[in-house]
């Protein structure tokens, strides 16, 4: 199955776990590395591309689908859960939150429907 929406954002996200402040991630259209797409199958995701977050100690990758409006959030703890009917502004506003596990946990975790998928 092939991603309807990639993204990926800058390594210096900061989600408030991490020491010092940092930059704004910027969203782009390019392709990730094909070892993040394979990974992102191998858990399960079925085509929703998973984009690593840097700088955060409990989040470890997201991803999202717009045909489905689908967010995606692994955890550095290997749970990975799917969110549904996630507007594509709130996808954009989680990547480049200056605080991607702040804006996650006020914004997202009990907002939306979710599954457990892992």
């Amino acid at each position: 199955m092939t991603p309807t929406n990639q993204f990926s954002t800058s390594p210096a996200a900061d989600d408030g776990q991490a020491d010092g402040p940092g930059e704004t991630p910027q969203v782009t259209g390019a392709s990730p590395p094909a070892g993040q797409v394979a990974e992102a199958e191998a858990e399960g995701s079925e085509g929703i591309v998973m984009t690593p977050v840097e700088s955060s100690s409990h989040l470890a990758a997201i991803g999202y689908d717009n045909t489905t409006a689908t967010l995606q959030v692994a955890f550095k703890d290997g749970e990975v859960y799917r969110y549904s009917n996630v507007p594509e502004w709130v996808m954009l506003d989680f990547i480049t939150a200056k605080s991607q596990g702040r804006f996650f946990q006020q914004e997202i975790a009990q907002a939306f429907e979710y599954e457990r998928i892992k």
